[in-house]
C-alpha cells in the first residue's frame, strides 16, 4: 500500500483525508468507497484501513521493493491499453462483464471503464499488493474526476492466478457477454523455477500432453499461454470475447494445440 499512496494524485489524497480519517471502522469506509468508486471491498479488514490511516499522516515513510522479474512484470502504458480498448469498442463488442486474469497498475481496468459503459462487473487479479493497492486507488481516482462514468460493481483479489478459484467469477456470468482483457507476465515457468519464484502454476497438464512430451521440454511454456489456457478453459462455453497481449509464438502454440481441446472458439484473430 505504500508505494499505491506514494503514487497517488493530490487531490485524491485530500479527499481520502477530508472523507474518511474521521472514520473509525473499515465497514463504513468500504460503504462510502463502494458508492464513489464501485469497488465491492476496498479494504478487506481492519488492519488494512488503519494502514491507510497512517499513510496519509505527513510523516509516512514509503519504502518497497519487488522483484519484478519474478513476476515477468511489464507494465502497459495507458496510451496503449486506451487504444486496444478503443479498437475493441469500435468492433461493436459491449461486454457486461470484464475479466483481467493479471491486473498490475490497472491500465487495462481503467482503459475498460472509460470505453465500455454496459459493464455490469469488473474482475482483476493480481499477485503483487502494491499494484493491488495502486489500481484501488486509480479506480478511485477516475470517478472522483469523471464521476458520471459508467460504475459497475468491482472486484479486485490479491491472489496468485494460479491459486485463484475461477468458479467464484464463472458462478456469476450466466448469460452476459464476457471481456477477457490483459498482458499476462512475459516468462517462462522455467525461468521462473531458475529464480525460486513462488509464482508458478500447480502442475498438471492443460496442454493434454501425453507420455516424455508433458515432463520434458514440451510442458516448458510461458506463463502467458498457460493463463491464457486457464482462461479458455473456466470461460470458453460462455458468449464473450478474449483480448490478450501475447507473442506470436504462443499464437502459434494455441493454434497447433486447439484441435486436442474441446474449447468453443469461433474465430481466432491475431491482430
Amino acid at each position: 500500500m505504500k508505494n499505491a499512496i506514494e503514487n497517488i494524485q493530490v487531490d485524491t489524497r485530500k479527499f481520502l483525508i477530508k472523507s474518511i480519517v474521521k472514520i473509525t471502522d473499515y465497514q463504513e469506509a468500504n460503504e462510502l468507497l463502494i458508492d464513489i468508486s464501485g469497488i465491492d471491498t476496498f479494504f478487506g479488514n481492519q488492519d488494512d484501513f488503519s494502514t491507510l490511516l497512517e499513510l496519509l499522516k505527513p510523516t509516512s515513510v514509503i519504502c518497497e521493493k519487488t522483484n519484478r522479474r519474478e513476476y515477468g512484470d511489464f507494465q502497459t502504458p495507458s496510451l496503449l491499453t486506451n487504444s486496444i480498448c478503443s479498437y475493441i469498442a469500435n468492433e461493436s463488442i459491449s461486454p457486461d462483464i470484464l475479466i483481467e486474469p493479471t491486473f498490475g497498475k490497472g491500465s487495462f481496468i481503467i482503459s475498460a471503464l472509460k470505453h465500455f459503459s454496459k459493464l455490469k462487473s469488473t474482475y482483476g487479479i493480481e499477485i503483487d499488493e502494491s499494484y493491488y493497492w495502486q489500481t484501488k486507488f486509480a479506480i478511485l481516482e477516475l470517478f472522483i474526476n469523471e464521476p458520471s462514468t459508467n460504475k459497475p460493481r468491482i472486484f479486485l483479489y490479491l491472489n496468485n492466478i494460479f491459486n485463484f478459484d475461477l468458479r467464484i467469477i464463472s458462478k456469476s456470468i450466466r448469460d452476459n457477454s464476457v471481456l477477457i482483457l490483459g498482458n499476462p507476465p512475459w516468462v517462462t515457468n522455467s525461468e521462473l523455477g531458475r529464480l525460486n519464484s513462488n509464482n508458478l502454476p500447480k502442475k498438471s497438464n492443460l496442454k493434454s500432453l501425453n507420455g516424455l512430451d508433458s515432463i520434458t521440454g514440451k510442458g516448458n511454456f510461458d506463463i502467458a499461454e498457460y493463463i491464457i489456457l486457464m482462461m479458455l478453459d473456466s470461460f470458453s462455453k460462455y458468449g464473450g470475447y478474449m483480448a490478450i497481449l501475447i507473442k506470436n509464438s504462443i499464437i502459434r502454440n494455441l493454434i497447433y494445440d486447439l484441435p486436442r481441446t474441446n474449447y468453443t472458439i469461433n474465430n481466432l484473430l491475431p491482430i
